[in-house]
């Protein structure tokens, strides 16, 4: 079975700012430090799947938090070129 994808307008960065807000109390537990760095000439609507996108991010900051001791992680979010 193909997996189904949404096509609608959504607003990219209020989903980076949500998936680093729901993120953010396992980082702090382990002293970690999360920031979101965006493209100051980067639209923040965009189109695709919201659920998807949302989905994607915080699987892998997941995984980045679990396998990390200590330092950072930065979500850099910039236009393809």
């Amino acid at each position: 079975m193909a997996a189904v994808y949404q096509a609608a307008p959504f607003r990219l960065l209020q989903t980076c700012q949500q998936v680093l807000s729901l993120l953010r109390p396992l980082v702090e537990d382990q002293d970690l430090f999360l920031q979101l760095e965006w493209a100051p000439d980067l639209s923040p609507i965009r189109q695709g799947d919201q659920q998807k996108i949302s989905q994607v991010l915080t699987n892998l900051i997941s995984n980045a938090i679990k396998f990390s001791s200590e330092g950072s992680m930065r979500l850099k979010v910039v236009p393809l070129e």
